[in-house]
């Protein structure tokens, strides 16, 4: 009884990341993003104004966005806050005061037979759910025109 209760209580997300951000190779906490080459000249969309969680949000929305650099811009209270959406790889970052590089990578699910119940009161005997396999795809029509 109290499993069911402790079950109905628990929030369970409704929908998964589809992305994280990370720091590319060679960032410190503080860097711009950068090309291969090295050059820091990329194809990228702006955004003024913005926090660096409306960034990211940005950046998720935005399926060309590979990157994000989040700027304070100013050193007032009145600091301007700069998102440059980056459409281009970027490979690593380039230390640099004010600055933060967070390169897009695709959210993986580390297991699906993965259970977080297990750590409930009473959830000894608990066996896990089997995940639903999906049926293969149906094979293409065979053609009458060979």
């Amino acid at each position: 009884m109290l499993l069911v209760a402790l079950l109905l209580e628990a929030q369970v997300p409704t929908s998964m990341p589809r992305y994280r951000y990370e720091a590319p190779a060679r960032a410190t906490s503080s860097s711009i993003c950068a090309k291969a080459n090295g050059d820091r000249a990329m194809v990228h969309a702006e955004l003024w104004l913005v926090s660096e969680n409306e960034c990211e949000t940005a950046c998720t929305d935005w399926p060309q966005c590979t990157a994000y650099e989040y700027a304070t811009l100013g050193s007032d209270h009145r600091g301007y806050k700069r998102c440059e959406l980056q459409a281009e790889p970027v490979s690593h970052g380039i230390p640099a005061n004010g600055y933060t590089c967070k390169v897009k990578v695709a959210w993986t699910a580390s297991t699906l037979n993965r259970i977080a119940m297990n750590k409930l009161p009473g959830s000894f005997n608990m066996q896990p759910v089997k995940p639903a396999v999906a049926a293969p795809p149906a094979p293409p029509p065979v053609s009458a025109y060979r």
